[in-house]
């Protein structure tokens, strides 16, 4: 029934109307779930830091040569994983799949309505849905920016995993150092004397 869909919605006559309006709803609904869920992430993965000095081991050697290395370590806590965040990807493609194919059904069945009588179903949709002249199509705007933010995340994700990665630099003995100077162009800033490895 029409009243299934939630409140905001009028209950509507003729055929194919009740099942337009809740497989819109129905549609609505997952993709809000995907919404929050990507939400939740987005605040998990950048309020994750690595910026506290006791999070971090260094250990340095040196090599024979007088070249020294300096390794820097991560001990903190690890970054949130996209699956406690509830954005793992498999799971959020099944997630999307279901809406579309909500989205395709509730198209399917206002066409059929369209067939029976011309008058549209879109006025009886929730005024949060209506800011658009069709308000599928804009259902549809705002589940291909849930699927952009799901990308946005992923690379959240990376950036946090980056974070926390073991930092390897080197300090070029002099000999080191020359041999650097010669394979890497001179900029205003001169030959590096250190490099920055992240593994």
């Amino acid at each position: 029934a029409a009243a299934a869909a939630g409140p905001g919605y009028w209950d509507v006559a003729g055929p194919g109307a009740e099942e337009a309006v809740d497989k819109a709803a129905a549609a609505m609904s997952v993709l809000q779930r995907v919404e929050g869920r990507l939400s939740m992430a987005e605040t998990m993965l950048r309020n994750f830091t690595v910026d506290d000095s006791c999070k971090w081991q260094t250990s340095s050697h040196a090599k024979p040569c007088g070249c020294r290395v300096r390794t820097k370590t991560y001990v903190g806590v690890d970054p949130p994983t996209l699956d406690s965040c509830g954005v793992a990807e498999a799971h959020l493609e099944r997630l999307f799949a279901e809406c579309q194919q909500l989205m395709w059904e509730a198209r399917a069945s206002e066409r059929r309505r369209q067939d029976i009588d011309p008058s549209s179903w879109f006025s009886f949709l929730p005024i949060a849905c209506c800011t658009a002249s069709d308000p599928l199509q804009r259902l549809q705007t705002r589940f291909n920016a849930a699927q952009s933010r799901a990308s946005e995340v992923r690379g959240l994700h990376a950036e946090a995993c980056e974070k926390a990665s073991t930092q390897v630099s080197t300090g070029y003995c002099a000999a080191h150092s020359k041999e650097e100077e010669e394979v890497i162009d001179e900029d205003a800033f001169g030959p590096p004397v250190e490099k920055v490895y992240s593994v």
